[in-house]
């Protein structure tokens, strides 16, 4: 006992982790996620020496068939990486990924995406020495389920299970040491200190060649190094194109007058498409992809669809679509518009009863906005544009963001004021899009000094902002100070980065077309993560992360000031603008309500199903409950107890 107290407090946890192991693997069961992060962690270093590390540059051989050939690797932050070797024949091999492309290679001087697993996995290779990914990982993977596995004939426990789906490479931890011993298909061994921290300084490949490592540098900054293809026409720029929208022409900024809040302009409606399709895609549930079936504005007068139901459930149409006579019986374009306009969960039950989040300001800084929609140009308080692009037409992901949040039929919050500024997250650099958040962070700043002209009860309170920003981005910095001097004026900035700056986890939710949107038991895992979900990669338990609905949604379009588009599936940008619009019923009911015991009361009266699947009964959510939260947060009301909203399951 005298000499467990005498060892440096890093290795008694690692003690204490190392007993947990061994005496669950006595037990039969498979240790969680958590501990075999947590205890990989502590095997490679300090806790602090760990989580300073934001870049990577190692190098070494490759010995294949008796031939030793160059290898290095450069990780620049969570995201990029380079490799550079040769191939058997001696020609330079280049591997790469920057935070805006997939996985690229060149070889033989053409640049194409990365596809399969390469014998040189680089997406396996930068798993295994970015210590900043593997903690990201090691969040999102938090209740992933874990199986017993044999490497090298060593027992070891991996993450997620053997077959199915799966977003990131499985990892298999050692049994007996704790450490990351195969990521994929490599094989990792002679892990040595470095400045404190354990590498592997061997890597073992499929094919039997064997990388050597002699030199490796960390550094707690990341690199200023681009990590694109460097390519010029075709190939990947070509699938990079969309993303640049209007970075090549000029930035404009256009404020009110002083002492003023206006609308500074009113962007053109974006074109509609209008032509007559030759064929009707088809939709396929395995691939994942958003916008599979893609119908806004054609007219489809001509075909027979009858046979096409699963199609056109997971279509996304607009008013300005045209049917033709002969659909399936079950699909009604009408129906299936209405029902996802309805925010659902209840709300507008609430909305009949006066909560509409009447006077609360929500702001949203995203796209050009169509600030004539008939969804909101009546609470339309404020337009401005700080950098953007300049007589840009509105676009559809300002415009809809804008109607889930406060949208007249389709918003939650259908009574607040809505303030807007429409800029950008990134521009052309020398090399392609560079992500650059200090507009953003700028229009941040701007709001905020708005709001002190705003009366007490009719200030802004929430900021949509449906992105998200990491330290490699410019504007970091900028972007971090914006929120945290919007917290200290109570105003509650939701992204795609709350779970950074407020501690704060959220996911989107699911829901059948023609299902019933109020109805807890219409939802389930979010259409991008779902293949996740089941496959046990993707397990969070029950009190964790508020859950919201996202997929399924009718908004405002920015075609036309009464036109709108139903998106079948989406991503956490239409789960953003929804917690928004919550928050802000919530400070109606609750005027000195903070973002902290907003998320603990949404958390606390939320609603938890029993998911079957494949004789499987999962428990799923925590998925949130406005009535019983808002009731729960009414001055001077009784807090319901806790677990008094389950429902069972679908």
């Amino acid at each position: 006992m005298g000499r467990a107290q005498s060892l440096p407090a890093q290795w008694q946890v690692l003690a204490c982790l190392t007993i947990i192991v061994i005496s669950a693997c006595a037990q039969g069961q498979v240790p969680s996620a958590e501990e075999l992060f947590r205890r990989h962690f502590a095997q490679l270093g300090s806790t602090g020496a760990v989580a300073q590390v934001k870049s990577v540059v190692l190098s070494g051989t490759v010995a294949r068939s008796g031939v030793d050939t160059p290898f290095s690797l450069r990780i620049g932050g969570l995201g990029s990486w380079r490799i550079e070797t040769r191939d058997e024949n001696g020609k330079p091999l280049v591997y790469g990924r920057s935070p805006r492309e997939k996985p690229w290679v060149r070889e033989r001087g053409r640049v194409r995406e990365l596809e399969g697993e390469p014998v040189i996995d680089p997406i396996a290779l930068s798993i295994t020495y970015d210590l900043e990914l593997q903690r990201f990982m090691g969040q999102r993977l938090v209740d992933a389920i874990c199986e017993t596995e044999q490497v090298q004939r060593r027992t070891a426990f991996a993450i997620g299970r053997r077959h199915g789906p799966r977003q990131f490479p499985r990892l298999f931890f050692d049994a007996e040491t704790g450490l990351l011993v195969r990521v994929r298909r490599l094989l990792l061994d002679d892990y040595r200190p470095v400045n404190g921290i354990r590498v592997p300084h061997t890597i073992r490949f499929v094919d039997g060649s064997v990388l050597k490592v002699t030199t490796v540098q960390h550094s707690p900054e990341p690199s200023s190094e681009s990590f694109a293809a460097r390519k010029t026409g075709g190939g990947l720029l070509g699938a990079v194109g969309p993303m640049l929208g209007g970075a090549l022409q000029q930035q404009v900024t256009q404020l009110s007058a002083p002492g003023r809040m206006e609308v500074v302009r009113h962007p053109p409606p974006a074109p509609s498409r209008k032509h007559e399709p030759r064929e009707i895609p088809r939709f396929d549930a395995d691939s994942g992809a958003h916008g599979q079936v893609p119908l806004q504005g054609l007219d489809l007068r001509r075909f027979n669809l009858t046979d096409r139901t699963q199609d056109l459930l997971h279509a996304d149409f607009d008013t300005r679509t045209q049917w033709p006579d002969r659909l399936p019986q079950g699909f009604s374009p009408g129906q299936v518009l209405d029902l996802g306009k309805n925010p659902g969960l209840g709300l507008r039950r609430l909305h009949e009863r006066g909560i509409t989040g009447k006077g609360v300001g929500i702001a949203v800084v995203d796209f050009p906005l169509l600030a004539d929609h008939a969804e909101y140009a009546d609470r339309l308080r404020l337009y401005e544009e700080i950098e953007s692009s300049r007589g840009q037409a509105a676009h559809m992901h300002g415009s809809a963001v804008a109607s889930i949040a406060l949208g007249k039929t389709c918003g939650v919050a259908p009574g607040a004021d809505l303030y807007f500024i429409a800029s950008r997250n990134s521009r052309l650099g020398t090399n392609g899009m560079v992500r650059d958040f200090r507009p953003i962070a700028q229009s941040v700043n701007r709001l905020l000094d708005l709001n002190d002209q705003l009366a007490p009860n009719r200030r802004i309170r929430a900021i949509a902002l449906a992105m998200g920003w990491s330290e490699n981005d410019g504007g970091y910095a900028e972007m971090n100070a914006a929120v945290a001097r919007a917290t200290s004026n109570r105003v509650f900035v939701i992204s795609s980065s709350s779970r950074e700056t407020h501690g704060l986890w959220f996911d989107g939710l699911y829901r059948p077309a023609t299902a019933d949107p109020d109805s807890f038991e219409s939802y389930g895992p979010g259409s991008w993560w779902a293949h996740m979900f089941w496959s046990g990669e993707m397990r969070f338990k029950p009190g964790k992360r508020l859950c919201v609905p996202m997929d399924a949604r009718t908004v405002a379009s920015p075609v036309g000031a009464n036109d709108y588009v139903h998106y079948d599936s989406a991503g956490w940008s239409w789960a953003i603008p929804w917690i928004a619009g919550l928050y802000a019923l919530a400070c109606e009911v609750c005027p000195d309500i903070a973002p902290g015991k907003f998320w603990a009361e949404a958390l606390r009266t939320g609603v938890t199903l029993q998911l079957n699947h494949r004789g499987e009964t999962i428990p799923f959510g925590t998925i949130a409950n406005p009535a019983a939260l808002l009731e729960a947060l009414r001055p001077n009301g009784e807090s319901s107890p806790p677990g008094s909203h389950l429902a069972k399951g679908i």
